[in-house]
């Protein structure tokens, strides 16, 4: 998706620079910046997404950890259960 916004990016600058080439210039640095945000946020997704798969034994942890809080809290439990159904 990134590689189809570097092509649009070249092709605005190509059209913007006859125009005004401080206006192509300003419009590529936005645009590069956005596509830059864009891509370091899917990245961040996919080892997020990557790292939990990794690891069953830490989300079993995790679950058996939130499950004695349900003993101690039982109020603050019901999301959770409603949740896990």
């Amino acid at each position: 998706m990134q590689v189809a916004d570097i092509l649009t990016i070249i092709i605005f600058y190509l059209l913007l620079r006859p125009i005004s080439r401080s206006l192509a210039l300003m419009s590529t640095a936005f645009n590069l910046i956005q596509t830059a945000v864009l891509a370091l946020n899917k990245l961040a997704l996919l080892t997020r997404r990557w790292r939990s798969w990794a690891t069953p034994a830490r989300q079993a942890a995790s679950r058996r950890s939130s499950s004695n809080n349900c003993r101690i809290w039982p109020t603050s439990c019901t999301a959770m259960d409603s949740a896990s159904d």
